[in-house]
């Protein structure tokens, strides 16, 4: 979990430290969309690992149904647990790109709280980007 963590750190540090970015200039052709990446800890030093077939269960129970638009699965990350133990695959990413105009953060917030519920873990990170998309 650490790692998620700081990854996600990382990620909002970079970001700075600005309450609402201005929306961006899209090139030509591109549309601005809101997006959502959620990290998901699958191995975090104690716990089991979440398996890849556990993991596809529950993008197939419970994200897929609340976004049926389609999203991105990417494996994410390693971490050193201690200083002789390096931790690799310890997340999957998730991204989304979220409807125009639909507030998706009940939806959201059940994926996070479905996952700690199903596999355990302390937390699900979000972090929200804004994007602009080639439809």
């Amino acid at each position: 979990m650490r790692a998620v963590l700081a990854i996600a750190a990382a990620g909002l540090l970079a970001a700075g430290c600005q309450t609402v970015p201005p929306a961006p200039a899209c090139p030509a052709g591109q549309d601005y969309l809101r997006t959502a990446q959620l990290f998901f800890a699958r191995r975090t030093g104690e716990e089991p690992r979440v398996s890849d077939d556990a993991f596809r269960r529950f993008v197939d129970e419970e994200l897929t149904p609340r976004f049926r638009e389609g999203l991105t699965v990417m494996d994410a990350g390693a971490w050193r647990s201690d200083p002789d133990k390096l931790v690799s695959g310890a997340a999957r990413v998730v991204v989304i790109v979220l409807p125009k105009g639909r507030d998706e953060a009940a939806k959201i917030e059940a994926v996070r709280t479905a996952y700690r519920a199903r596999f355990h873990r302390d937390s699900v990170v979000r972090i929200g980007p804004p994007s602009c998309v080639l439809l």
